[in-house]
């Protein structure tokens, strides 16, 4: 084979290599041409099926749009807001359940304040799927026929009236707490109470929570919200005084003086101990103690009597003792006895003013005795042409005596004159 030959065959070898891509390119484009022709095709399509929907829902809210529970889509605004009216009026007039513990309370949303902006709501609902570019519109279209776009319906509460509301049903939840106490009775020791919390409403959470689930139309029972309210005595601060308590009552209280001695028993003093909720400490029963020291007082009390002489069975001058005054000071007695029970003592005092009298059973007795110097001897009366004599119980029979409180002297003594006449008369009878 000569070179011009080979060369040749290499030459169409070549030709025909590039002759082949030229016709795959050509197929390729006429594939190309009809897939961009379907896909504008179809795109055109979906642009006039937009449209068509768009037209179709120009005075009608899109599909699948719900205010709140209600769906509304493809409705006219005033058909949207009769529906929703219709079923806003069904909840409002449907008691919700307000609940404290064990307790429950109906209380319907319209009772509480509960208004429903249907106009603002059914314009929330149609503007949905209305505003951006036609392929932002045309997903938010798809997404919400697919799935649904819920648009909350504007509804207000008013909390002035929600708040009246729940006022009145605040004081069947509100308990005061009840502070810690020591029972003080007759029949058993001093006991400890223990406090008890009491239960605050909180209005202001209770009205915030009740607001919210009303706005949400949502028909869920509300905890109504509370706080444990602290005793402001809780047992605690008691318990260090218990023992002192029993103390103060383990025995009969015993009251004394010269006059006589009192008890009072261990159950009397548990209505006059007790223990004050204030300051923890103990407290006696002031008033309670008058009474009784005042009563016991009666049989102590008496006034100041003046010594003073007599003449005894025998005959002879005699003191008559006299009284010293006592007065039981109550007041006195009293802190003494307070003072006593806190110190867990049951050994008092009376307190008691005692004075003697003006004149002394001793100042008498020393005026007797000069009284019987007196008249034991007689007495001889002599006169011009006679004589007698009066013997001791003439002159006793005539002696007067004459207390003088206060004086050097406390006693005077002297002679009845009439009396003494009368014992002369014999002896005048003989000179008449």
């Amino acid at each position: 084979m000569s070179a011009t030959a080979r060369i040749g065959d290499a030459t169409e070898s070549w030709l025909s290599s590039r002759r082949q891509p030229s016709i795959a390119s050509r197929m390729l484009t006429r594939w190309l041409t009809g897939a961009l022709a379907v896909i504008a095709l179809f795109l055109a399509a979906g642009a006039l099926g937009l449209g068509l929907y768009a037209s179709a829902h120009a005075d009608r809210i899109y599909e699948g749009v719900t205010i709140g529970r209600v769906p509304v889509g493809g409705l006219s605004r005033d058909a949207a807001r009769a529906k929703i009216e219709a079923d806003f009026a069904r909840y409002a007039e449907s008691p919700l359940t307000l609940t404290a513990g064990e307790q429950t309370f109906p209380l319907t949303p319209a009772a509480a304040g509960a208004r429903l902006d249907s106009e603002a709501s059914v314009a929330a609902a149609f503007d949905v799927g209305r505003g951006g570019s036609l392929w932002a519109r045309s997903r938010t279209w798809a997404r919400d026929l697919l799935h649904g776009s819920r648009v909350e319906p504007l509804v207000t509460v008013d909390p002035v009236t929600a708040e009246q509301q729940l006022r009145t049903i605040a004081p069947e939840i509100v308990r005061a707490p009840v502070d810690a106490s020591i029972a003080m009775t007759a029949e058993a020791q001093p006991a400890l109470i223990a406090d008890v919390p009491g239960v605050a409403f909180s209005l202001g959470a209770t009205q915030a929570r009740l607001i919210n689930q009303i706005t949400r139309l949502d028909s869920s029972p509300i905890a109504v919200v509370v706080r444990e309210s602290p005793a402001a005595v809780p047992a605690s601060a008691l318990a260090p005084r218990l023992d002192r308590a029993r103390a103060a009552v383990s025995g009969a209280l015993v009251l004394s003086t010269t006059e006589g001695i009192w008890h009072v028993p261990a159950r009397d003093l548990t209505r006059i101990v007790a223990v004050d909720p204030t300051t923890t400490d103990l407290r006696v029963d002031r008033q309670s103690l008058e009474t009784l020291v005042a009563g016991l007082a009666a049989e102590i009390d008496r006034p100041a009597v003046d010594a003073a002489i007599t003449v005894d069975a025998n005959g002879y001058l005699a003191p008559v003792a006299g009284q010293a005054m006592a007065a039981v000071d109550v007041a006195a007695t009293v802190a003494a006895i307070d003072s006593a029970l806190r110190a867990g003592q049951h050994d008092v005092g009376f307190v008691v003013n005692r004075a003697e009298p003006k004149i002394t059973t001793a100042a008498a007795t020393a005026a007797a005795a000069k009284g019987e110097s007196l008249i034991d001897a007689g007495m001889e009366l002599s006169w011009s042409g006679g004589r007698a004599r009066l013997g001791r119980n003439d002159l006793l029979r005539a002696l007067t005596i004459r207390a003088q409180p206060g004086a050097t002297e406390q006693f005077a003594f002297g002679l009845d004159t009439a009396i003494v006449a009368e014992l002369l008369a014999p002896v005048a009878a003989e000179f008449d």
